[in-house]
């Protein structure tokens, strides 16, 4: 668990804010196909955050980026300093929809997103954002 605030810091704008799905490492996903493709954004310390903690998980580990950079959402969404996440294991049923509790094998997400200098609120275990250091 996170010690960090609720509200997490907005990342500063001088950090660019980058397309996603031209990141190789990662993989964007929707919550539903009923959305119009958005472009899926998040600031590039984010990016560098992410790709770091996918390089510490297993192969059969796959982050999935839900959402980035979006305007109806709280204050470091809107900024692209935070991103909702899911998994997806082995390759099978992608976890992109945030039931109360954390998919099977979080724990090893969590560690790898920690590690990768990432943290998130105890209340939603979907939502990353850069530690203060």
């Amino acid at each position: 668990m996170s010690d960090e605030a609720v509200d997490p810091p907005v990342m500063p704008s001088a950090d660019p804010l980058l397309d996603v799905e031209r990141v190789a490492a990662l993989r964007v996903v929707r919550q539903s196909t009923s959305q119009p493709p958005a472009r899926v954004a998040l600031r590039s310390t984010v990016i560098d955050r992410l790709i770091g903690a996918q390089s510490l998980l297993p192969r059969e580990f796959r982050l999935l980026v839900v959402v980035g950079y979006a305007c109806p959402y709280p204050a470091d969404h809107r900024a692209g300093g935070a991103v909702d996440l899911g998994v997806q294991v082995d390759g099978g049923v992608e976890t992109s929809s945030w039931p109360a509790t954390a998919p099977p094998g979080w724990d090893t997400v969590a560690a790898a997103l920690t590690a990768a200098g990432l943290v998130f609120p105890a209340d939603a275990w979907w939502h990353w954002y850069p530690a203060i250091r």
